[in-house]
């Protein structure tokens, strides 16, 4: 399987923001030494691994801030 077999190119949340950073690639605002896919599977994993670490700890944070922090640092990576 390729990369983006398990997570599904043909999920709406994936095509979103697959289209997302691939305008921003094409404007020069994000980075291009990886497609728009690979980044957008990195982002989506990143974002179950929060989800998950919230229900492991039971809850003892904020997820919608835990989320946006993290969201906001990989976004801010990709700059170019």
């Amino acid at each position: 399987p390729t990369d983006l077999d398990d997570y599904g190119e043909q999920r709406p949340t994936f095509r979103m923001i697959e289209s997302v950073v691939a305008q921003g690639q094409k404007n020069g605002e994000f980075r291009t030494d990886m497609t728009s896919g690979k980044i957008t599977d990195m982002v989506l994993i990143a974002a179950s691994g929060v989800a998950i670490d919230w229900s492991r700890r039971e809850a003892s944070y904020n997820l919608l801030e835990r989320m946006d922090e993290y969201v906001t640092f990989f976004f801010r990576s990709l700059l170019s």
